[in-house]
């Protein structure tokens, strides 16, 4: 959800103010102001004074009525240092730690003094390969810090910092515009050149020249002193100095001497200073613009767009158009914002709002070391925090079902009491019952050391003499445990085979064999046939014998 803040863009020179919305793709601007920064308030983007900046501050805010304390800071540094770099394509969330674990790669330097963050410029899908075209940035860890304790002392909540290049970076690549360009953004201490196709950021890069080069220039001048610095400020804005327009720097030095001979009361008693001044801008560009053509030669610029602080000198947009041979036009109108109801878009400068507005977009989101431990620390306290609160609310709940089990428990120990005592009666049964089951017991076992597999040995030898064979007469017979044999005679072997099957035949024997088989012829011509059977009990017979 979109919410105001405060986008501030510290400047040397000026610092710049916008109450605008966060967090929305366009989002409306309410109030904005321009102040002098105090002097050596900020160097190279650190906030050195920060009392006599934040008593500045407070007064600026206070005469606008800007009561927001939730602010983003976009920030200005040669300090932060950027890289183009391609990665594999990876779920979003790792993105960071694919990064950080590549960043001493990217940026040889003691990372433990550096904060790195990214900002991803393109998906990259071809048949071949997925990968991410990211925009990494390496910023020192106590450059941020020192805006957080800026932050402390103007009683701020930070939502974000960003870099001025992101952020111009932002705002540039929602102008409706289709083609390849390259924007020159000449802001005061630096000139930020984007090379951009289609909102896809192609090149990115940051020339240590900017406007205050050519103010210095104009204040070192012989007839412009320290007391007259606004006045040449003016003067350099205001003026026309049309010798910019000149087709060398030389010419465009004599030109410019010849308007300070004109006027006697102009700054710009010297004009070959401010051309050198503009030279090394200049030259700078043209070497940037030569190594983009030959690292992207299939895709050509097709205009340059000049914009920032440094857009404001006249004469500027031909000086670039006749040094680099391209078409060159002054960008001084932003899509990307909405100006609320009640402010003059004409009467505002947007050239010189670009960082503050566009921190809002897309901020980087740089958060110093000492803040990511504190935050780390909270994280860890809320979720030991939740922890004790689920582990209290665990304990409840078991303490309750406890309870409930507990009550459950006793109520059926008083049913089963109850049951008790109305079975007491039977106790007695039970207990005769169990004495008379022991007695038997015991006289069963008793019993069995008394049972004989002979006991029904008469019975058996009945049932023997009763199908045995008439001429078979047995004549010794041997008991034992488990069985017993027999001799026998008999006048043939077919009736020894015959008594074999008669004997297989008695219930109570079983494991029938004939040991032994004799032929005989006695004094009177008679044969007899001799034989012993061997037969042992069956469990048929011990089933039989039992009682």
């Amino acid at each position: 959800m979109a919410k105001r803040v405060l986008s501030i863009d510290i400047g040397v020179i000026h610092t710049r103010v916008c109450e605008i919305d966060y967090g929305k793709k366009t989002p409306h601007l309410y109030k904005c102001i321009t102040f002098p920064t105090p002097e050596n308030a900020i160097e190279d983007g650190y906030i050195r004074d920060k009392q006599a900046l934040a008593a500045v501050l407070r007064k600026e805010l206070e005469a606008a009525a800007m009561k927001l304390t939730d602010v983003v800071f976009t920030i200005s540094s040669g300090r932060i240092a950027n890289r183009e770099v391609i990665i594999p394509l990876v779920k979003e969330r790792l993105i960071q730690p694919v990064v950080e674990a590549g960043a001493q790669e990217y940026f040889p330097v003691d990372l433990s003094e550096y904060i790195i963050s990214y900002s991803i410029l393109e998906r990259i899908n071809t048949k071949e390969t997925r990968r991410f075209k990211l925009l990494l940035l390496a910023a020192p860890n106590n450059l941020i810090k020192n805006y957080y304790s800026f932050a402390e002392v103007m009683h701020f909540t930070i939502l974000a910092i960003d870099y001025t290049g992101n952020s111009s970076f932002q705002l540039l690549k929602r102008q409706a515009d289709e083609s390849i360009r390259c924007i020159i953004q000449i802001n005061e201490q630096s000139t930020l050149l984007h090379v951009i196709d289609h909102g896809t950021l192609l090149l990115q890069r940051t020339i240590p020249y900017g406007t205050n080069t050519v103010i210095e220039a104009v204040l070192e001048s012989k007839s412009a002193g320290q007391e007259k610095e606004e006045e040449s400020i003016e003067e350099l804005y205001k003026n026309k100095p049309d010798n910019l327009q000149a087709d060398s720097f030389l010419e465009a030095a004599v030109t410019v001497e010849g308007l300070a001979g004109q006027n006697p009361d102009s700054p710009f008693e010297n004009g070959e200073v401010i051309t050198d001044a503009l030279q090394y801008l200049i030259s700078n560009v043209i070497r940037v613009l030569d190594y983009y053509n030959s690292k992207f030669p299939e895709k050509r610029i097709e205009k340059i767009h000049i914009t920032g602080q440094g857009s404001k000198l006249k004469g500027i947009s031909p000086l670039f158009q006749r040094e680099t041979g391209y078409e060159v036009q002054i960008l001084d109108r932003f899509l990307a914002v909405i100006f609320h109801k009640g402010m003059n878009r004409e009467d505002i400068d947007q050239r010189a709002y670009m960082s503050a507005i566009g921190a809002v977009l897309k901020p980087i989101g740089f958060v110093s070391k000492d803040m990511k431990e504190k935050e780390a620390k909270k994280s860890n306290l809320g979720i030991l925090l939740l922890t004790v609160i689920a582990s209290l609310l665990i304990s409840v709940v078991l303490i309750t079902v406890s309870a409930i089990s507990l009550q459950s428990s006793k109520a059926e120990k008083r049913e089963l009491e109850a049951q008790i005592k109305t079975l007491t009666p039977v106790e007695g049964v039970f207990t005769e019952y169990s004495s008379a089951l022991k007695d038997y017991k015991s006289i069963a076992d008793l019993y069995s050391l008394t049972v004989s597999k002979n006991e029904q040995l008469n019975k058996l030898i009945a049932e023997l003499e009763e199908k045995l064979p008439s001429s078979a007469v047995v004549s010794a017979m041997a008991v034992t445990e488990t069985g017993l044999s027999m001799n026998i005679t008999t006048n043939n072997k077919i009736s020894a085979a015959k008594l074999y099957l008669q004997l297989s035949h008695i219930d109570g024997l079983c494991d029938i064999s004939i040991a032994s088989i004799a032929e005989s012829e006695d004094d009177n011509g008679i044969k007899m046939v001799t034989f012993a059977v061997n037969c042992q009990y069956s469990s048929e017979a011990e089933a039989a014998k039992a009682p």
